[in-house]
């Protein structure tokens, strides 16, 4: 069984009176990159699939810590995992 790895690169931009975050990063396992995977903030609305490459940006994501989850319905996986955000 594969194992699949999550690999995020976050990124934190900071407006003049609002403070918006984004989050990407590419969803892989051990050999290859995973299109169409559907990665979410767990208890938000704010969600995204991966592209041909894997690659998915998450925007307007809160301030804390969160978890982000990442589905892979054509292999039936599901994973989640905490990242902080400031």
């Amino acid at each position: 069984m594969k194992i699949l790895s999550l690999l995020s690169i976050i990124l934190f931009t900071a407006g003049a009176f609002s403070q918006t975050n984004s989050v990407y990063g590419i969803i892989s396992d051990s050999s290859s990159v995973i299109p169409y995977a559907k990665v979410y903030v767990k208890g938000t609305n704010i969600g995204a699939v991966t592209d041909d490459a894997g690659k998915y940006t998450l925007n307007n994501v809160p301030t804390g810590e969160i978890i982000i989850v990442a589905t892979i319905l054509a292999k039936n996986i599901t994973n989640a995992f905490a990242i902080p955000v400031k």
